[in-house]
């Protein structure tokens, strides 16, 4: 018989299957009085290790559920200790659960004994607006956040000041810190951009009396600002698992180039700015509050850029490959340095309740889901759009006779 776990000998696994055949077994029969169910949690990367149980929660809290879940994470190696500890608050989770679930699997009928989690139905994508008629359920301890807050004070924010947290995707975490996986991560390179040209965007805010915190574990470039409420805290001696979360978790907003711990907004509910972001298809203004603005694409052979109705017909919509968008023969354009800043003013402005949004506005924004909602792929890769998400309005106002044609 082949081995059920690779490079788990058959002689070790043998006898804890034995063990858990009738715990199954009795799981089965007490159905009609208690519903026990078996599921994994996703720990390969940090946006699915905390969407996924935060979406469980605020689920199981929608749906009044009384079944009694045990889980297991899926991988050893964890991507955030921090997210652990809270996920633990919450959950059942014991290593011996892999194998009930395994072995409920095999046997014929268990499903109703299964706990899917969203990212195995839906790609961790909120298409319901679970998140949106919930409050947060993961948590910090006073203790945690008493630390925080003394991280906030010891660099120095006041109790009125407001932080933005800015993550600027690059290669660096995947190919450093995810090199166990032993995977080539170069075809998610089209997701990447310069962090010079967020520059702006970043003085905008300081000058406006905001706190900057770059974040990011692992990073290629240094943030160049020299502004006394600007902080590198990627290249600072204050990395940690714990502020990783803890300051997503609480920032006024966050810029964001659509990166894992970004998924830790959503959770928290912190709105989102999001530029620089592809496929167009997989826009994540169903998350949670946002402001969103695409990369453009460019015909190599005539210069011309591609609509949205060009997306929609080439496939390139739903594109999640550099290597797909090569062979169609088009090229990436980065958001300049002023689109960026647009789309962050217009969040800015629209939190502390300045932005004026006119009809033109209006409509451009009904234009835009209108053709949106026309994509092959739409009800199972967004199905719910944020009420007060945008497409950011400068972009619309000035592209739109190109882009929405």
């Amino acid at each position: 018989m082949r081995k059920l776990f690779v490079g788990v000998p058959y002689a070790i696994t043998l006898p804890i299957y034995l063990l858990a055949v009738p715990i199954v077994l009795i799981v089965r029969s007490i159905r009609p009085i208690t519903l026990v169910r078996f599921g994994q949690i996703n720990t390969v990367v940090i946006g699915i290790n905390i969407f996924d149980p935060e979406y469980y929660l605020s689920e199981s809290e929608l749906e009044n559920r009384k079944t009694l879940d045990f889980f297991y994470f899926l991988t050893p190696i964890m991507p955030n200790e921090q997210v652990e500890l809270m996920v633990h608050r919450h959950f059942y989770i014991h290593p011996f659960v892999k194998y009930l679930d395994h072995l409920n699997c095999l046997i014929p009928g268990g499903e109703k004994n299964t706990v899917r989690m969203v990212s195995r139905r839906t790609t961790s994508r909120d298409i319901k607006g679970v998140l949106y008629r919930t409050k947060p359920h993961l948590h910090f301890t006073k203790e945690e956040n008493k630390r925080g807050r003394d991280f906030l004070e010891e660099i120095g924010l006041k109790k009125i000041d407001r932080f933005v947290c800015v993550i600027v995707r690059d290669s660096a975490y995947k190919d450093q810190v995810q090199s166990w996986l032993k995977r080539d991560w170069s075809y998610h390179n089209y997701r990447d951009s310069d962090l010079n040209a967020y520059h702006d965007a970043i003085l905008t805010l300081a000058k406006k009396g905001y706190w900057v915190i770059r974040m990011g574990k692992v990073v290629h470039k240094p943030l160049k600002i020299h502004h006394p409420r600007v902080l590198d805290y990627a290249n600072s001696p204050h990395c940690s698992d714990f502020l990783d979360i803890w300051l997503m978790a609480h920032c006024y907003f966050c810029v964001t180039t659509g990166t894992g711990i970004d998924e830790v907004c959503a959770a928290f509910r912190r709105p989102l700015v999001e530029v620089n972001y592809l496929p167009v298809g997989w826009s994540r203004c169903n998350q949670t509050l946002m402001v969103e603005l695409f990369k453009k694409l460019r015909w190599k052979s005539n210069g011309k850029f591609l609509s949205l109705n060009d997306l929609i017909k080439t496939g390139a919509i739903e594109f999640m490959q550099t290597k797909l968008y090569n062979d169609l023969g088009v090229e990436i354009i980065d958001n300049t340095s002023d689109e960026i800043t647009d789309a962050v003013i217009e969040m800015e402005g629209r939190l502390n309740g300045t932005w004026v949004e006119t009809d033109e506005d209006i409509e451009l924004q009904t234009i835009f889901w209108k053709k949106f909602k026309t994509s092959p792929n739409f009800a199972d890769h967004f199905g719910w759009k944020h009420p007060e998400s945008r497409i950011s309005s400068s972009f619309l106002r000035k592209n739109h006779e190109w882009f929405l044609a």
